[in-house]
């Protein structure tokens, strides 16, 4: 087993102090720029392919959605016009 005494380990960190911090700010802008690349270019400069497919909607099941949506719509307005009894008024 190797052993590595603190004054070599504190000795080759004072003679590549600059190196190392340059790797890791190379690394950091190296990471930066493959996420601006990711998140911003792409999304911005690529065109979306279509899938080509028809968009199909069955009409019985549209009705059955657009009932649902009226039903709740009626209860809503049903219950936002009730009048309830207030206990603590006079």
């Amino acid at each position: 087993m190797i052993r590595i005494s603190p004054e070599k380990i504190s000795y080759f960190l004072k003679k590549y102090h600059f190196w190392i911090l340059g790797l890791i700010l190379f690394l950091l802008l190296s990471f930066s720029a493959f996420i601006y690349y990711k998140n911003v270019y792409l999304v911005i400069n690529t065109q979306v392919e279509s899938a080509g497919e028809e968009i199909t909607i069955d009409e019985y099941i549209l009705g059955k959605i657009m009932g649902n949506i009226e039903e709740r719509e009626n209860n809503l307005f049903r219950v936002e016009t009730k009048n309830y009894y207030n206990p603590f008024k006079d």
